[in-house]
């Protein structure tokens, strides 16, 4: 969702002429935090640097998170990294924009990138990696996917849908023993909780995305 959140603004806004002005809206505290995200959001698609400065000071302001975070993330700003952790673990935006920032130095670094990533970013993320951390990450990712097939059901309060679809997707990028049985268990829990309606949106969950998903997989690794 961040990577197009600010892309369909206004052509004439979106000039490095206009960057100033940007800048003095972003500060003016005396506007709707709305108008000022906005201004944030034009200066990370713009995506000049004598806008990062004033998007790092505006992290401060907790109203403007959304906005700046993903102006950050979208302008590529490494400046940016150490502020946007500071309020990664109550903003989904921060962590979204640090995942375009760096992949991670550890292995929990990694796997929240993964999380807060696209799903179709995956396999580029995962071929990024040294060796040495890229083994450590597929086995985590093994673990936490088996650990997550030996709870009650997919539907689980404490088992999350996006979980379940980075597992299936980041185990169809690379070889392990155990790939073909947790995705054939994944499939089959998929349909013996759906049956029919596999595929179709439920009040539970849209399990069809899961469901296609691990299909996918399953055919690279038959």
């Amino acid at each position: 969702m961040y990577d197009y959140h600010f892309r369909n603004l206004p052509s004439a806004i979106l000039e490095k002429e206009n960057v100033p002005k940007l800048i003095g809206i972003l500060r003016d505290k005396g506007l709707p935090s709305i108008v000022r995200e906005h201004a944030a959001g034009a200066l990370g698609e713009i995506g000049d640097k004598r806008a990062v400065k004033p998007l790092i000071e505006a992290l401060k302001e907790r109203r403007l998170h959304r906005g700046v975070s993903v102006a950050l993330g979208r302008m590529k700003a490494k400046e940016a990294i150490e502020s946007l952790k500071e309020i990664a673990p109550r903003s989904t935006a921060a962590r979204w924009a640090l995942s375009q920032l760096s992949l991670g130095e550890t292995v929990e670094e990694v796997m929240s990138n993964l999380r807060y990533g696209p799903l179709r970013a995956i396999n580029k993320k995962m071929k990024a990696l040294p060796d040495p951390l890229r083994k450590k990450v597929q086995e985590e990712i093994v673990r936490q996917f088996q650990e997550t097939l030996s709870r009650e059901d997919i539907h689980n309060p404490n088992n999350r849908d996006e979980d379940w679809r980075l597992y299936v997707t980041a185990l169809s990028t690379f070889q392990h023993d155990d790939a073909p049985k947790l995705l054939a268990e994944t499939l089959e829990r998929a349909w013996r909780q759906m049956g029919p309606l596999v595929g179709l949106e439920t009040e539970q969950t849209c399990c069809g995305c899961l469901h296609n998903r691990t299909l996918r997989a399953l055919k690279k690794k038959p």
